[in-house]
């Protein structure tokens, strides 16, 4: 799925880890010369300082990408943009 953000614009979904215990999202930006891939959710990794677990909350800004923490309420800086 392809989704436009703009700055200080938020990516919010929610899921169901499938039975497997596969389930894999990534996103890849980019912005004229600037790029950024990584993961955003992976299975049987420990991932508690997400804090909504099948609910994730990305906001991108200039500096890079903010992941809400819901147990603290904030937005906390969890990737930058790369210089193509």
């Amino acid at each position: 799925m392809l989704k436009t953000l703009h700055p200080k614009g938020k990516s919010e979904f929610s899921f169901n880890v499938n039975y497997l215990g596969t389930t894999h999202f990534y996103y890849y930006f980019w912005y004229e010369d600037f790029h950024a891939t990584f993961d955003v959710y992976v299975a049987n990794k420990t991932w508690e300082k997400y804090g909504g677990g099948n609910h994730c909350i990305w906001t991108v800004q200039d500096d890079g990408f903010y992941l809400y923490q819901i147990q603290k309420a904030e937005n906390v800086k969890e990737h930058d943009w790369e210089k193509i």
